[in-house]
């Protein structure tokens, strides 16, 4: 099963019963659905200029961090959590002047 997949079975469960998946929009559009599952690359720096607050959820895993560079370059408060070891400096700019956040346990 894929990640999507797995998403699917999340929002099922919590009472969400309509979402698309963005490689399906072009073809089936939005249907009015409250959700939209981001399941292509490189597209994420424009949909950050949808949101208000941006959870930047590359950063939960061992995968060395997400660039939090780019919601913030649309202005938005950034959430992040404790992997972020290729993005310290991004990390320390944005936690300086009160732009983004940890979430979670820091990493010791």
């Amino acid at each position: 099963m894929d990640r999507c997949e797995r998403v699917e079975r999340i929002l099922e469960r919590n009472g969400i019963q309509r979402w698309v998946r963005r490689s399906r929009l072009d073809g089936e559009g939005r249907k009015n659905a409250p959700v939209v599952l981001w399941d292509t690359f490189g597209e994420l720096f424009k949909v950050y200029s949808l949101g208000t607050l941006v959870f930047c959820g590359g950063s939960l895993v061992s995968k060395r961090g997400q660039n939090i560079l780019e919601p913030a370059a649309w202005g938005k408060v950034v959430l992040y959590g404790p992997s972020m070891e290729d993005f310290l400096d991004a990390h320390g700019l944005l936690s300086g002047v009160g732009a983004g956040s940890w979430c979670g346990r820091k990493k010791s």
